[in-house]
Formats: structure tokens, C-alpha cells, sequence
């Protein structure tokens, strides 16, 4: 039985900083095409408008550098945040530096940090499951016990 359950999952976003990708997107594009994942690159911009054409999509963020942590502004971070709060994404971080500065970040299952070094390999299939789970997740109805009411 698969994890996915009859779901497949086509893509995932990667989000960019600047005009140059980063070698972790190329090491990472090779590792989800053998799975048959699009690794879509994107910037904020861009991914503020694909925020309201799909309800729920998969995000991943690598800050490798201090390019990319100095891209990280208030701003950006913000949105991530609203995201991950309103329940709009799955956000997978990989970072050689610290989580994001967002409050709750590192409780709510919406948000995953990985550090770096990380085999990409594993990340791969690390990424599959989580991201089955949160699918899952979005999909099940919540467990509630049955009030009783005495007289």
C-alpha cells in the first residue's frame, strides 16, 4: 500500500533568491525527477499568485548561503509564516544556518527543518512521506468523542 493513498504528487515549489539557482536546486531537481516530481523554481512574487490558484502545494526553501539568508528579509519570512499558519503550504527548510525566525515555526507540522549537509537522497524520501502525511492530514476528518449529557 502506497503512502500517498491513490494521490500522486506532480511538483514541488522551490523558492529562489535572485536570478542564479543554487547547486542544491540542480542536486535536488535530479533526485525528484527519478520519483517523477517537477522541481518548479520560483520567486516570491510568482509565489504569491500560485498561493491562490492551489489550495494546499508543497514549498521547499534552502538557504545555503548568505545570499539567501540575506534574501530570508522580514518580508519574505512573513509570508512563510502566513502560510504556514493558514495552512496553504508544506514547508520543507534546508539550511547549513538556523530555522526560520518565525514564532511556533518549529511546533506546527506545517513546517520542517532539515540541516545541512543532508543527503539528498534520503531528503527524497523523507520528503514523500511528510509530505503524504500532510496531505493525509488535510484530507481526514478530525477524531471527536461523542459528548454525553446527563439530566
Amino acid at each position: 500500500m502506497s503512502l500517498l493513498e491513490g494521490k500522486h504528487i506532480d511538483f514541488v515549489f522551490y523558492l529562489v533568491f535572485g536570478s542564479k539557482r543554487s547547486q542544491n536546486y540542480f542536486k535536488l531537481s535530479y533526485q525528484f525527477s527519478k520519483k517523477g516530481i517537477t522541481v518548479i523554481p520560483v520567486t516570491l512574487s510568482q509565489l504569491v499568485e500560485f498561493r491562490k490558484n492551489y489550495e494546499f502545494f508543497p514549498l521547499i526553501i534552502c538557504t545555503d548561503n548568505l545570499f539567501a539568508i540575506k534574501a530570508m528579509d522580514e518580508k519574505k519570512e512573513y509570508f512563510i509564516k502566513k502560510l504556514i499558519e493558514h495552512r496553504k503550504a508544506d514547508v520543507y527548510h534546508i539550511s547549513s544556518y538556523a530555522h526560520l525566525k518565525i514564532p511556533g515555526s518549529e511546533r506546527s507540522p506545517y513546517y520542517h527543518f532539515y540541516a545541512l549537509p543532508i543527503n539528498l537522497k534520503s531528503f527524497t524520501g523523507k520528503f514523500i512521506e511528510s509530505y503524504a502525511e500532510s496531505l493525509n492530514r488535510e484530507t481526514s476528518w478530525p477524531f471527536r468523542k461523542k459528548l454525553t449529557t446527563r439530566f
